[in-house]
């Protein structure tokens, strides 16, 4: 993810990269926004903005090895935590659990690669657990000292983002904000999250807040016409989505799937010879 490929935020977008060039980076960002804002991909972006060999002045470069593993979400210095339910029974794993973490993690990537723009309700039908409350666990947060912990790999930096930290094991938060507080040598955490209210007051004194708007409306409409969507399409669409792309999204695929329904029923009628 670069910031070219998020609309608008241009003044947010500003703000990191000049943090980045002027080597004024927090140690602890909250990216903080309602719900339906794009926390997750800014913070995604800045990774990749962090990381990159021939960055400028405001964006990553994209062809350099650093983005080429960004891209994939593979980069050894970029590390997520984020929430999810039960796995065990819906993968057939019983008790190994670096195997867990690895088809998870599987699971995570190509979320982030079909959906860039997607909700914690896209992410959990992506693994299945619409009916299990996902959580960041005590053990996921363990997995956060333990990779933390690691020397760097490639870049200067390691990068921790935590998707939605609200929905953290109170055992995981607690030991969070240790590591918070006296983080290793070139670490920076970044929390993604789209209830900050609900986070420990703890958390959010130690961490330099960054407010993410909604879109406005014509950043909404910049970006469907980029898709490729029809303007009468977006015209509606764009009243309903309410500055939340990702709503905005799923509305052009709803349209499109009635749009598919009312032809197939077309067609059989023709074929029933029912005009």
């Amino acid at each position: 993810m670069t910031f070219s490929e998020i609309p608008g935020l241009y003044e947010v977008k500003s703000q990191l990269t000049s943090a980045v060039r002027e080597g004024m980076i927090a140690h602890a960002l909250l990216f903080q926004g309602k719900p339906g804002s794009l926390n997750l991909p800014l913070a995604l972006a800045f990774a990749s903005y962090i990381h990159c060999e021939n960055r400028k002045a405001d964006d990553s470069c994209g062809q350099c090895s650093a983005c080429l593993l960004n891209k994939k979400y593979i980069h050894p210095d970029s590390h997520f935590a984020y929430p999810v339910g039960n796995m065990k029974a819906q993968l057939n794993i019983k008790d190994d659990e670096e195997e867990l973490r690895v088809e998870i993690k599987k699971m995570w990537r190509t979320f982030l690669l079909e959906t860039p723009f997607g909700s914690e309700h896209d992410w959990t039908n992506h693994y299945g657990g619409e009916d299990k409350q996902p959580i960041i666990s005590r053990e996921d947060g363990r997995e956060i000292i333990r990779s933390l912990s690691l020397k760097s790999f490639q870049s200067k930096f390691k990068v921790m983002i935590i998707w939605q930290p609200e929905l953290m094991h109170s055992a995981a938060a607690n030991g969070i904000l240790k590591i918070l507080e006296e983080p290793p040598a070139n670490t920076i955490f970044i929390l993604a999250s789209s209830r900050a209210e609900q986070l420990l007051p703890t958390i959010l004194s130690r961490t330099q807040h960054v407010t993410v708007p909604l879109l406005s409306d014509s950043e909404i409409e910049e970006k469907l016409q980029a898709l490729g969507v029809d303007k009468n399409k977006i015209a509606t669409i764009i009243p309903l989505a309410d500055g939340n792309l990702n709503l905005a999204m799923h509305l052009v695929d709803e349209e499109d799937a009635h749009h598919h329904e009312v032809f197939s029923d077309w067609m059989r009628s023709c074929f029933k010879s029912d005009f």
